[in-house]
């Protein structure tokens, strides 16, 4: 009998996504144990997965809006530069290449919004309906 520690820890670490093999290295048991124990254990491995995806985002998340506040201080420079620009350092050219290579970037970096249409259930005339059509709007 292994302990529940052994089987919290196996459920952690497949739902880092790690191998059978890797897994049976570490908490020294067998591989077949460890494919019953997912078999039993799915739901779990499952929501562990599901929040090691949540974590995964948030960084994710804070990284790409670190991101977007460095190319929108760097587009405000160029923009002022462009403004105070007397064609003797950088030409203005170079400038309005730099201001439209950062907006792009920038508008890559802001979240993309969707709004779909709620179909309303009502039996298989409704199911059909999701089947067949989906509305998506991007913004």
């Amino acid at each position: 009998m292994y302990s529940h520690e052994k089987k919290r820890r196996f459920i952690q670490l497949r739902g880092q996504g790690l191998s059978y093999r890797k897994i049976a290295k570490e908490l020294k048991i067998s591989t077949p144990t460890l494919v019953k124990w997912s078999l039993i254990l799915d739901i779990h491995i499952n929501n562990a997965k599901v929040m090691e995806f949540e974590s995964m985002k948030e960084e994710y998340h804070a990284t790409s809006m670190h991101r977007a506040k460095v190319l929108a201080t760097q587009l405000n420079n160029v923009a002022q530069a462009l403004v105070e620009s007397d064609c003797s350092k950088i030409p203005p050219y170079k400038l309005m290449e730099m201001q439209t290579r950062l907006e792009n970037e920038f508008q890559e970096q802001l979240p993309k919004i969707e709004f779909h249409r709620k179909i309303p259930f009502g039996g298989s005339e409704a199911i059909k309906k999701i089947m067949e059509h989906t509305d998506t709007w991007p913004v």
